[in-house]
C-alpha cells in the first residue's frame, strides 16, 4: 500500500518536471518561432532593371526616416513637431501588423514584407535577414545610407545596408549625431524604454515625449521640405502600464507622417499599414 508520503513525493516530482518542461518550452519559443531565412520568399537571380528617371522625376536631395521606438498613435498626436508634416504632407494612422515587437517591425519597415514572410518574429535572433531592404536597394542604386541608433539591431538585420552605422548612448541627441548621406535613419529608443520602466501615463513618459518633440523640431530646422523627404513613424505603441506585443489599440497602431517633394497634401486623413512605408 502506497503511503501518503509517497503520493506527496510523486506529486512534487511531477510538478517539478512540468515546471521544467514549461521553462524549456518558454525559453526556446522565440528561437523556434523565428527564421530569418524567411517564409514564402522567391530568390531572384536576375533583378529587373528600372528605366532611368528623368530629371523632372529625380529623387529628393535627402531622405530621412525617423523611427520613434514605442510611440503609439495616441501619444504621437501630442507632438507639435508633426504638425508641419501634416500641413505640408500627410499623417496617417498606421497598423503595425501581428508582431508588435521591435526587431520584427524593423524588418517590416525596411522590407515592406509582413512578419509572416520576413521570418523575424522575435527580438532574440541576431542573424541577418534574407529579405531585401530599402537600405540595400538604395546602396545598389549608388546612394549613401547612414544610420544612428542606440541598438545595433538594424545593422544586424541588414549588414550590407548601411554605408555608416553609429551606435550612440541614449542621452545623446541622435538627430544632431546623424552623418550626411542620401538616405538617413534615425532610431531613438528612450520612449520605449521609459514606457517599459514607468508605464505610458507616468511623468517620466511625458518627459520622454517632450524630448522627442524638441529633438524633432531641431531636425525640421535643418530640412527644406520642398527638396528633402522626411518620414516619421514608430514600430509599436505601449499599454498604459507599459508593454507591447499584442493587438490592443494603443499597442498595434502608430502614426506615420511624411512630407517632401511630390508628397500630396492630405493632412491627417487615411490609414496605412507599416508594410506600406
Amino acid at each position: 500500500m502506497v503511503s501518503m508520503r509517497s503520493y506527496s513525493l510523486l506529486l512534487v516530482v511531477c510538478s517539478l518536471l512540468a515546471a521544467g518542461l514549461c521553462g524549456v518550452a518558454g525559453s526556446t519559443w522565440s528561437d523556434r518561432l523565428s527564421s530569418h531565412h524567411g517564409f514564402y520568399q522567391v530568390t531572384v537571380t536576375t533583378p529587373a532593371k528600372s528605366p532611368p528617371l528623368s530629371l523632372s522625376l529625380s529623387g529628393p536631395r535627402r531622405t530621412v526616416v525617423v523611427v520613434l521606438d514605442g510611440l503609439s498613435y495616441r501619444d504621437a498626436q501630442g507632438l507639435g513637431a508633426l504638425e508641419p508634416l501634416a500641413a505640408s504632407g500627410q499623417c496617417r494612422k498606421t497598423y503595425v501588423g501581428s508582431m508588435s515587437m521591435s526587431r520584427p517591425m524593423y524588418a517590416v519597415i525596411s522590407t515592406g514584407l509582413e512578419a509572416d514572410r520576413t521570418g523575424s518574429r522575435g527580438n532574440d535572433d541576431t542573424s541577418p535577414l534574407a529579405a531585401e531592404s530599402i537600405w540595400e536597394v538604395a546602396q545598389q542604386a549608388g546612394l549613401s545610407v547612414s544610420a544612428v541608433s542606440e541598438l545595433p539591431w538594424w545593422h544586424e538585420l541588414f549588414p550590407r545596408g548601411f554605408t555608416r552605422y553609429d551606435v550612440r548612448p541614449r542621452p545623446e541627441n541622435y538627430f544632431a549625431e546623424l552623418q550626411p548621406a542620401d538616405l538617413q535613419l534615425v532610431h531613438s529608443v528612450y520612449i520605449d524604454e521609459t514606457a517599459h520602466d514607468f508605464g505610458a501615463r507616468s511623468p517620466e513618459f511625458q518627459a520622454a515625449l517632450r524630448r522627442a518633440d524638441r529633438e524633432l523640431w531641431g531636425l525640421l530646422g535643418t530640412l527644406d521640405l520642398s527638396r528633402d523627404l522626411l518620414i516619421v513613424t514608430a514600430d509599436h505603441g505601449h499599454s498604459l502600464r507599459g508593454g507591447h506585443g499584442g493587438q490592443q489599440e494603443r499597442v498595434a497602431h502608430v502614426l506615420t507622417c511624411f512630407a517632401g517633394p511630390r508628397v500630396q497634401r492630405r493632412g491627417t486623413g487615411g490609414t496605412l499599414r507599416s508594410s506600406s512605408i
